[in-house]
C-alpha cells in the first residue's frame, strides 16, 4: 500500500483464498502494488479511501502461458532435449526484476512454459550442436505458441579407409565420438551412416578443434 507522496506505509500477505486487509489506514488517496516472489504483477493506481474508512477492492491477475516445438530446419524433425530460456524483455519489465525461466524440450520437440505475466519476452532456443537461436514475442493472457527452427552449427566430413567394402555389405553405421575438451563430460557422440561415396558426416557443435574416434563397421 502506498501513499499519495510515494512512500510505501503498508505491506501484507494474501491468505489462501485471495483476499487481503489492511487496518488502521488514515483517509486519502493510495495506489496498491501486488507482489510474488519480487516480481510486481500489478499495480492498482486511484484507491481513495472514503470517510467511513472502508474501501473494498477486486485485483484480477492476468496469467499467460507459452508452448511452441523446435525442429530441425533442414529434416523438421523435431529437437529433443533442447533447453529453452525465457526472459521478460526490458521494455515490459521497467523498475523491477525480470521475470527468467527454463526448460528442456521433451521427446517431441515440445516445450511449455506456464503462470507467465502478459509482455513481451526474450525466447531463446539452444539445442546441443545446433546453432542458438533468440525470437521476441508479445506474450498476451492466455495461450501462446511459438515454433522454432534451429540449424546445425557445425560439422565435419570424414573420408572412411575401406568404405566401399562396408557399403556393399551394408555395414554403414559408425559410431562416432568427438571430444573437445579434457575433461570426460566435454565430448559428444552418436552414429551416423556412410554416404555412397565413403564420407561420413559428424556434427562438432560450436566447437573448432577436438579429437575425433570413430568405431568402424557397426552393423546396420
Amino acid at each position: 500500500l502506498i501513499s499519495a507522496g510515494n512512500q510505501k506505509s503498508r505491506s501484507t500477505v494474501s491468505a489462501a483464498d485471495g483476499r487481503f486487509s489492511f487496518h488502521d489506514v488514515p483517509i486519502g488517496a493510495y495506489s496498491i502494488e501486488i507482489w510474488r516472489d519480487a516480481t510486481r504483477l500489478k499495480t492498482l493506481g486511484g484507491v481513495n479511501l472514503p470517510e467511513t474508512g472502508i474501501q473494498d477492492l477486486i485485483a484480477s491477475i492476468d496469467r499467460a502461458g507459452l508452448s511452441g516445438v523446435v525442429r530441425d530446419s533442414v529434416s523438421g524433425e523435431p529437437i529433443a532435449g533442447a533447453d529453452v530460456f525465457v526472459e521478460e524483455h526490458p521494455r515490459s519489465a521497467r523498475d523491477r526484476r525480470r521475470q527468467q525461466r527454463a526448460t528442456t524440450t521433451d521427446s517431441g520437440g515440445s516445450f511449455v512454459f506456464d503462470d507467465l505475466i502478459p509482455g513481451d519476452y526474450v525466447v531463446e532456443f539452444a539445442p546441443r550442436m545446433y546453432l542458438r537461436q533468440s525470437s521476441t514475442i508479445q506474450v498476451r493472457a492466455g495461450a501462446n505458441q511459438l515454433y522454432a527452427s534451429c540449424s546445425l552449427c557445425g560439422w565435419i566430413r570424414v573420408l572412411v579407409d575401406g568404405a566401399a567394402e562396408l557399403v556393399a555389405a551394408r555395414r554403414t553405421s559408425i559410431e562416432w565420438v568427438f571430444q573437445y575438451g579434457p575433461a570426460e563430460y566435454e565430448y559428444y557422440s552418436g552414429v551416423g551412416k556412410l554416404a555412397s561415396d565413403g564420407a561420413l558426416t559428424v556434427p562438432i557443435g560450436e566447437k573448432s578443434s577436438g579429437r575425433l574416434r570413430l568405431r568402424i563397421g557397426v552393423a546396420g
